[in-house]
């Protein structure tokens, strides 16, 4: 009355709001899922609010985000469950997120307008899998001067770097045995290779990639007519499913 909030718009069983401001009542459990185990069972920990928990949102605009709560706080964001590796993730990044998932608010114009609470945890060691928000993620990432990876939320990994193939004489041939930052799963897995500048190339030469293992991949030159072919260096990726 008078924009004074006089009571709960919405409340499902123990999630609600009022206004702009989401609670959570004490009592509420679930699971936070914190990876795997070495065993490979899923390794979650139980949680359940002892108090009343409040959050005000502060988005202007149209959105939807997902409701998170941990260590007797709430979490508002945009949450990618991998079931995979049994962890939360903020959507876009790599960083894990520590929360149960208890529901979903919907906001117009900078007002909450709505909110779906999840109905069912498991009271066994299980994660609740929010299939409708699962979507392939960069879960880890690194750099440095001679090589790189990403490694994505289903397995996939893309990687690759700068190696230095040795003086190549005529027929004969040099390479260089690359060890992988991050195992492949098997042999199935695509090589690609180029030079690092134009000069890399010789019209007498014949560049090549090898599997040698799941762990190393060979890059190599083979020299085929007259003439010396320097060293070079050589940008190299390999893409496929990690161990």
């Amino acid at each position: 009355t008078n924009g004074v909030i006089t009571g709960i718009k919405k409340i499902f069983e123990g999630v609600g709001y009022i206004g702009d401001v989401v609670f959570v009542l004490p009592g509420i459990s679930g699971f936070i899922p914190q990876g795997k185990n070495t065993d490979g069972s899923l390794n979650n920990e139980s949680f359940t609010t002892s108090g009343v928990l409040t959050l005000t949102q502060t988005v202007t605009g149209n959105s939807v985000k997902d409701i998170l709560i941990s260590d007797n706080q709430i979490y508002l964001g945009d949450i990618t469950y991998d079931y995979r590796a049994n962890y939360n993730y903020n959507t876009g990044t790599v960083n894990a997120q520590r929360g149960v998932y208890v529901g979903q608010i919907t906001i117009k114009s900078g007002t909450i307008s709505d909110l779906t609470n999840k109905t069912v945890f498991h009271g066994v060691d299980y994660n609740d899998i929010y299939m409708g928000k699962e979507i392939r993620c960069v879960v880890q990432a690194y750099k440095n001067s001679s090589g790189w990876y990403r490694i994505y939320s289903d397995g996939w990994v893309e990687q690759g770097g700068v190696c230095t193939v040795p003086d190549t004489v005529t027929g004969s041939e040099g390479h260089a045995d690359v060890t992988l930052p991050i195992p492949m799963a098997d042999m199935d897995y695509h090589i690609m290779m180029c030079g690092v500048s134009p000069n890399t190339y010789y019209a007498n030469c014949e560049n090549y990639t090898d599997r040698i293992s799941a762990t190393v991949v060979r890059i190599g030159r083979h020299c085929v007519g007259a003439g010396t072919a320097v060293a070079r260096n050589y940008f190299w990726e390999v893409r496929g499913y990690k161990a």
